[in-house]
């Protein structure tokens, strides 16, 4: 099953977090992908992840510290990937490198789990360029389609989640205008977790209402519903 957060682990959105871990065969390791973050901080990220699933039972972990690892490795053998949120252009740059997107769009299709926060949710969908009034493109990524895991969908993360309110409207007002350009956006809180399960061909929200944006009108999705 796959997993798109918001934000954060399960301190906004404990529902889906708890669902997450629910699937996992604790036997098997953990692949943890930090690539959002900069290679200097890849140590602590992972120190602080280990140190959060060790009490949930997990034993086993794997840092992806290297975009050679989806080419070089059997995905199959990790019961989830984990994908940590950061800057969601430098996450996706290094996807695309050493056909990282083919690996994990296979390794989902055939069962796999994902979790992605922040912007491990962001590059779930269709295009990560709605996130640019977030998120700089330092690393001046030019094709910016992502893996495409809700049939066309793309979404963005922290909606509205600012502490400063006017910083809150400022950034509304750009998803919206943003929306113009991809007529199917989720603009996707902490509070809110995207579910989709192949299995079952479902796809929907858990946790708080969510605003979404499709064909320039805007609705509110809310938990349980699909979409």
């Amino acid at each position: 099953m796959i997993f798109l957060s918001g934000g954060g682990y399960g301190s906004h959105n404990p529902d889906g977090y708890r669902l997450f871990l629910n699937q996992l065969d604790r036997t098997k390791p953990i692949l943890y992908v930090t690539f959002a973050n900069l290679p200097h901080t890849n140590a602590d990220y992972f120190s602080r992840f280990v140190g959060r699933m060790i009490p949930e039972g997990f034993t086993y972990f794997r840092l992806c510290d290297t975009t050679e690892f989806f080419e070089n490795n059997d995905l199959s053998e990790y019961t989830a990937i984990f994908c940590e949120g950061g800057n969601t252009f430098r996450l996706m740059k290094c996807l695309k490198e050493h056909n990282g997107v083919q690996k994990i769009r296979e390794y989902l299709a055939n069962g796999g789990n994902w979790y992605g926060t922040s912007a491990g949710a962001v590059v779930g969908g269709a295009d990560v360029q709605p996130i640019i009034y977030m998120d700089p493109n330092d690393v001046m990524l030019r094709d910016t389609s992502a893996l495409d895991l809700m049939d066309g969908w793309s979404t963005v993360a922290h909606y509205n989640n600012s502490s400063d309110e006017e910083l809150n409207c400022e950034r509304n007002a750009a998803v919206a205008e943003l929306a113009k350009d991809f007529p199917k956006l989720v603009a996707l809180a902490e509070e809110t977790t995207i579910v989709i399960d192949p299995q079952n061909h479902r796809k929907y929200m858990l946790g708080q209402p969510c605003l979404v944006y499709e064909n320039g009108k805007e609705r509110i999705i809310g938990d349980g519903e699909e979409f």
